[in-house]
C-alpha cells in the first residue's frame, strides 16, 4: 500500500482544489451581488437545467476510459478515438436534456445569446471532461489538477472584464464559461500531445465491440453519478417547476453554495482515491479501507465541530457581509442543509475507493431510493415551506443515504480482506 504516494497527491491536488474552490466561490459572490436574488435565481435555474442530467448524458466516458486504460490495457490512441466518436452523441443528448428540463421550469424563455452560449459550453465541457480521464488513468494527477485550475481562473478573468464592458447578465456569464472551457481544452490537448507517441502504439485497438463494451461500462459509472446529481439538484428543479419565486430560488442557491464548501475537500480526495484504487489496490492490501474509513471519520468530526461553532457565532454575519443584506434570509435554509452536507463527507471520500475497485453500482443501489425519497419530500414540503422545505428534504435524504453507504462500505471492505 503506497500511502506516501497517496498523501503526496492529496497534498498537491488539494492545493489545486483549494484554489479552484476559492476562485469559483469568488465568482459566485460576484454573480450574486451583480444579479441580485432574482437574477441569481434565474441563473440557478439555467445552470441546474444544464447540470441535472449531465452525469447521465456524459455517459461516464471519463471514468470508463480511465478504467479500461489502467485495468485492461486500452491504448491511448484508441481511448482518444473513442471519445471523439462518442462526443457528438453525448453532446446531442446533453442539449436535448437541457431543453427538456428548462421547458418544465418557471423560466421557459431563453434568449438567443443564452442558447448559443449553451450550445458552445456543452461540447467543450464534454471534451475537457473526457480527456481528463487519460490523466487519471496514467496517474498524472499533478497535471490533471493544474489543468482544473485553468477553467475557473479563465472564467473569473473573462467575467470581470465582460461585466465591466457589457454589463451583468446571464448570457454574458455563459459566454465567459464557454471561453474558459475552450482555453482549458486547448491547453489540455497540448499537454496530452507532448507524450502522445509514447503510448499510442500500445494496448488494445478500437473496435465496434470495444466501443459497445466501454459505453456499457461508462453507464455503470454514469448511473450513480446521475443518481447523486438528482439528489443534489432536484430541489431547485422542483422549486422552479412548482412556480417558486426566482428570488427564493436565489436565496436557496446561495445556501447550497455555502454548504457545499464543506465538500470541496472530499470532492478532490475522491478523485485521488479513485485513481489510487484504480491503479494500485490489490485484495492483499486489506488495510487501505480501514485507513480510509478512519480518515473520513476524523475529517467528519473536525468539520462538524467547526461548522457548529461557526453557525452559532458568525454564519448570519458572514452571509450579510459576503452577499449583502438582501441574501440574509438564506441563513435558515443553510442551517437545515448543513447536517446532510456533513453526512455526505463519508460518501464523497469512500465512493472513490469502491468505484476504483469496480463497485460503482453500490452508490446507485443506495442513492436511487434516496433520490425517490428526496423527490417525494420536496413535492410535499416545498409548496408550504418553499426553500426551507427543499433544504429539509435534501438533508433527510443525505443523512439516510450516507448512513446506509457506511454500512455497505464496511461490509465490502471486510469481504475484500
Amino acid at each position: 500500500m503506497r500511502i506516501p504516494y497517496l498523501v503526496r497527491h492529496i497534498i498537491f491536488t488539494g492545493s489545486a482544489a483549494t484554489l479552484v474552490s476559492a476562485i469559483s466561490y469568488l465568482v459566485g459572490i460576484f454573480l450574486a451581488r451583480s444579479l441580485g436574488p432574482t437574477g441569481r435565481g434565474d441563473l440557478a435555474i439555467v445552470l441546474n437545467s444544464l447540470n441535472l442530467l449531465y452525469p447521465l448524458t456524459s455517459l461516464g466516458i471519463r471514468q470508463a476510459s480511465a478504467f479500461m486504460i489502467a485495468r485492461e490495457n486500452l491504448g491511448m490512441r484508441a481511448a482518444r478515438a473513442l471519445q471523439i466518436r462518442i462526443l457528438p452523441f453525448s453532446a446531442a443528448l446533453t442539449f436535448g436534456a437541457f431543453l427538456a428540463t428548462i421547458a418544465l421550469s418557471a423560466r421557459t424563455s431563453l434568449n438567443n445569446d443564452e442558447l448559443l452560449a449553451i450550445l458552445a459550453i456543452i461540447p467543450l465541457r464534454l471534451f475537457f471532461e473526457f480527456r481528463s480521464g487519460l490523466f487519471l488513468a496514467s496517474k498524472r494527477l499533478p497535471e490533471y489538477s493544474a489543468l482544473q485550475v485553468v477553467q475557473p481562473l479563465t472564467e473569473a478573468a473573462l467575467l470581470t472584464g465582460a461585466f465591466l464592458i457589457f454589463g451583468a447578465s446571464i448570457s454574458v456569464y455563459l459566454y465567459c464559461m464557454a471561453g474558459a472551457f475552450m482555453l482549458a481544452s486547448i491547453l489540455q490537448s497540448h499537454q496530452l500531445g507532448q507524450d502522445a507517441n509514447e503510448s499510442q502504439n500500445s494496448g488494445q485497438t478500437l473496435t465496434t465491440e470495444s466501443v459497445i463494451r466501454i459505453v456499457k461500462l461508462g453507464l455503470t459509472f454514469a448511473l450513480p453519478l446521475f443518481i447523486m446529481g438528482i439528489n443534489y439538484s432536484i430541489d431547485i428543479a422542483i422549486m422552479s417547476f412548482l412556480g417558486t419565486d426566482s428570488s427564493k430560488i436565489g436565496l436557496y442557491s446561495i445556501s447550497v453554495s455555502i454548504s457545499y464548501l464543506i465538500l470541496f475537500f472530499p470532492k478532490f480526495v475522491n478523485l485521488v482515491i479513485f485513481s489510487h484504487s484504480l491503479n494500485n489496490i490489490k485484495k492483499s492490501e486489506s488495510n487501505f479501507s480501514l485507513y480510509l474509513f478512519k480518515y473520513s471519520l476524523f475529517i467528519f468530526i473536525i468539520l462538524s465541530i467547526i461548522s457548529f461553532i461557526f453557525t452559532r457565532i458568525a454564519l448570519l454575519d458572514f452571509i450579510v457581509f459576503i452577499y449583502g443584506q438582501s441574501f440574509s434570509n438564506a441563513y435558515d435554509s443553510l442551517c437545515l442543509l448543513l447536517p446532510g452536507t456533513l453526512a455526505m463527507l463519508f460518501f464523497k471520500i469512500l465512493n472513490g475507493d469502491l468505484a476504483g475497485r469496480g463497485h460503482p453500482s453500490v452508490a446507485t443501489k443506495i442513492f436511487g431510493p434516496m433520490a425517490i425519497l428526496n423527490i417525494g419530500l420536496n413535492l410535499w414540503w416545498i409548496p408550504e415551506y418553499h426553500e426551507l422545505g427543499a433544504a429539509a428534504a435534501t438533508s433527510v435524504s443525505y443523512v439516510l443515504g450516507a448512513a446506509i453507504y457506511l454500512v455497505m462500505y464496511w461490509r465490502i471492505a471486510i469481504r475484500d480482506q
